[in-house]
């Protein structure tokens, strides 16, 4: 995005990103209420007053915005936007969240928006409910491991977990492993030269198995194959330091399970698969 110091968009009437069909907004809206069993919305008194009042709510949140982020705000559909640090990424994000309620018309709920902090997170919903009022930020607004954990909640099942279970920080989670190392006799100083604490590089490589969406049936095979790939072509890996992970991983999940707990990479493992492979949670 440019350094452009406007700051109001007050040459959106000729630009085409501010050219919006209320009848349009209408028939997405019937569509996607006949597809959710959702109640038809009645059409407004005055259409054309209504749209210009949604249009002016886009424009208070927009005030600060340069004319290439309000372009990128409103336009249809997706966008990929390339910025540095401090060049208004959220305030973008938080004006096309905006301009898809108050002027596509979509319910809040329906609107899931992502982004990497909770202070972020707090700041785009407290600048929506501002300017369009107490009820329309979206209900899903959050961090990715925050909005995870949300679903979890929902459906504790996917994981195996039940009600109410726990979520454990790095610290919770190394000490479970070292007890599991131990009782496996896995539980070595002689990793690194001594200089790195083994829990902590099995708790490491633990999180990458999750992060690829590895349950501990499908870790052991893919160590075998990197460990294959890396005698075969000599790039450095540390075989015995997945090894390792990939022997512990199946009884961390047992003792996370009877804990009735999660860690970190739980949160997005178990929604994630449910999503790709359970047809009925995936409409849900």
């Amino acid at each position: 995005m440019t350094a452009d110091t406007t700051t109001s968009p007050s040459g959106a009437d000729d630009d085409p990103a501010f050219d919006i069909d209320p009848d349009g907004d209408a028939a997405a809206y019937d569509e996607w209420a006949a597809l959710t069993c959702e109640p038809a919305r009645p059409p407004p008194d005055h259409p054309q007053s209504d749209f210009a009042d949604n249009q002016a709510s886009f424009a208070a949140i927009a005030l600060s915005l340069t004319k290439t982020q309000i372009k990128a705000a409103s336009h249809p559909g997706s966008i990929l936007v390339l910025a540095g640090a401090g060049t208004g990424k959220t305030s973008t994000l938080t004006a096309a969240v905006a301009h898809r309620i108050a002027v596509d018309k979509i319910p809040p709920l329906r609107v899931l928006a992502v982004t990497f902090t909770n202070k972020a997170a707090g700041e785009m919903a407290s600048r929506i409910r501002a300017t369009l009022g107490p009820d329309a930020a979206p209900h899903w607004l959050g961090t990715f491991h925050g909005l995870a954990a949300r679903q979890l909640r929902t459906g504790p099942d996917v994981a195996s977990l039940r009600d109410n279970f726990d979520i454990l920080g790095a610290g919770d989670s190394r000490r479970i492993l070292r007890r599991i190392m131990k009782a496996m006799n896995l539980s070595s100083d002689e990793a690194e030269g001594g200089k790195r604490d083994p829990a902590k590089i099995v708790a490491g490589h633990i999180g990458k198995f999750k992060d690829l969406l590895m349950t501990p049936k499908g870790a052991r095979s893919h160590v075998e194959n990197r460990i294959a790939e890396g005698n075969r072509t000599g790039a450095p890996i540390d075989a015995a330091g997945l090894t390792m992970a990939a022997k512990v991983y199946p009884e961390y999940q047992t003792r996370l399970r009877e804990a009735n707990a999660a860690d970190f990479g739980d949160l997005l493992l178990w929604p994630t698969l449910a999503l790709v492979n359970d047809a009925d949670y995936r409409a849900r």
